[in-house]
This record gives structure tokens, C-alpha cells and sequence, in this order.
């Protein structure tokens, strides 16, 4: 009976992690999704092409593996809605800026953590 518990404790954790990882890949993909919005309706012909040039070079799902990307993600977001429900461009492309700063400086900490840049 013992090693019948075992089974039954080893399929539900891996069970449990399954959804983990996919709840992660929905977090990516609704993260692209709302950056993907702001950034087709700006004016910004230079952060356009810049998206275009870097973005293709960061594989999918590396964004959640990077400490404290969500965090940053649910305080950021929000604040950049605020803007842009109240008219405010001035606020909503300082936000949006100081937001896509944070998440390089974290990804680059997050690399330098793993050796990747030195």
C-alpha cells in the first residue's frame, strides 16, 4: 500500500507541474500580447525596428526564467494602463520606457549570473 502512495503522490507532483509550466508559457504569451498592443499603435518607427531586430534573437520562455520579471511585469503593467486610460502619452512613454529598461537590466543580471557575459 506504501508504494501505491508513493505513485499516486509522484503523479500528482508531476501533475501539479504540468500546469506550473503552462500557467509560465501563458504568463510569456500575455506578456508578448500586451507589449505587442502598445506597440502597434505608437508612433515609434526606431523602437519598432529595434523590437524587430532584438527580439527575434531572445527564445520564447526565457522571460520567466528571469528573477523578479514578474514582479516587475504586475507593478509596471498596471501603471502603464493608468497612463493610457487617462490620455497621459507623456506618463504612459515614461512608464513604458523605465519598464523595458528594468526588464533589460534584470535580464542582463540574470546573465551575468549565469556567466553568459563575461
Amino acid at each position: 500500500m506504501a508504494q501505491n502512495h508513493k505513485e499516486q503522490v509522484l503523479a500528482r507532483l508531476k501533475s501539479i507541474e504540468g500546469h506550473v509550466r503552462g500557467v509560465a508559457r501563458m504568463v510569456e504569451e500575455l506578456n508578448f500580447s500586451f507589449h505587442r498592443t502598445i506597440n502597434s499603435v505608437v508612433e515609434a518607427p526606431r523602437l519598432k525596428w529595434f523590437l524587430r531586430a532584438t527580439t527575434r534573437h531572445v527564445p520564447r520562455g526565457y522571460y520567466t526564467t528571469v528573477p523578479g520579471w514578474p514582479q516587475a511585469t504586475l507593478q509596471d503593467h498596471g501603471a502603464i494602463i493608468d497612463a493610457l486610460a487617462a490620455h497621459d502619452g507623456v506618463t504612459a512613454g515614461r512608464l513604458m520606457e523605465a519598464h523595458v529598461v528594468r526588464g533589460g537590466n534584470l535580464a542582463a543580471e540574470q546573465r551575468r549570473g549565469v556567466g553568459q557575459d563575461r
